[in-house]
């Protein structure tokens, strides 16, 4: 009975300690973002704003393209087929738009002195990718 009570006490104590770190960690503020001024910090905000607003229709269209190439891969359509060679052609032209969207848009923060890196205020990690930080 001592022994059962010492390994839960122990327990306890290690599940706290590990909360106590949790806690500690997600207080930290965002990757650079705290010391920026609030001019800094509103230009960034609305530099990510101009930036989705941009890309969005770029996503948009690429999405469509590659649900387009799903579904012909499903149908069984060979790769060779001139449909097929289209729809490969402009995601890749897409993409080279959304590249070049991604670039300006690090260079539009690098000039305002803001640190590129991080992901899209607000979107989650499943955007981090999109914003072209890294």
């Amino acid at each position: 009975m001592h022994r059962t009570r010492v390994y839960s006490t122990a327990m306890t104590l290690a599940i706290v300690a590990m909360l106590g770190l949790i806690g500690i960690a997600n207080a930290q503020p965002d990757m650079g973002y705290q010391n920026m001024s609030p001019e800094q910090y509103k230009s960034m905000q609305s530099t990510y704003a101009d930036f989705d607003k941009k890309v969005e229709p770029l996503r948009q269209q690429i999405d469509a393209k590659r649900y387009e190439l799903n579904a012909l891969h499903y149908q069984g359509t060979p790769r060779n087929d001139p449909k097929v060679q289209s729809l490969i052609k402009k995601i890749g032209d897409l993409d080279a738009k959304l590249y070049t969207a991604r670039a300006d848009f690090r260079r539009q923060l690098n000039d305002k002195g803001i640190p590129a890196y991080g992901g899209t205020m607000g979107r989650g990690m499943m955007q981090y990718d999109d914003c072209g930080c890294r």
